[in-house]
């Protein structure tokens, strides 16, 4: 392959990737997918780069266009994924909260009512 088929290549992975991010961000199981799904496109961007590495650039106008625009594209795709995750975090936060509350108000509860009761014997002689 040509450098700037896999320049083209990585380019379409970054836009696909991107493109990804623009996501309602309330919907924490929608950021939760976009990450997953992105994952596996940053894992073929490294092999797509170990290739970069090893073929020849003729360093053509064309080429540091592209790669300039790919570092613009990475820069906001990296942006959107922060800004997902900071999304997921604080959802996060959020339900440790309201789980760590619960088991307050659990302990509190039970604190009050006694839920066991033992045996009550009566003897037959009494009188």
């Amino acid at each position: 392959m040509t450098y700037l088929v896999l320049l083209e290549e990585k380019m379409k992975i970054l836009s696909e990737a991107l493109a990804e991010t623009e996501v309602d961000r309330t919907d924490v199981e929608e950021c939760i997918r976009v990450i997953g799904k992105n994952e596996r496109r940053f894992e073929a961007l490294k092999a797509l780069q170990v290739k970069l590495s090893l073929t020849m650039s003729g360093e053509t106008a064309v080429e540091r266009k592209m790669e300039s625009e790919a570092l613009t594209i990475l820069k906001k795709l990296s942006e959107n994924t922060m800004k997902l995750q900071e999304r997921i975090m604080k959802e996060r936060n959020s339900s440790v909260q309201s789980m760590n509350d619960f088991s307050n108000l659990k302990k509190i509860s039970k604190s009050y009512v006694k839920a066991e009761q033992g045996p009550v014997f009566v003897d037959k002689d009494f009188r």
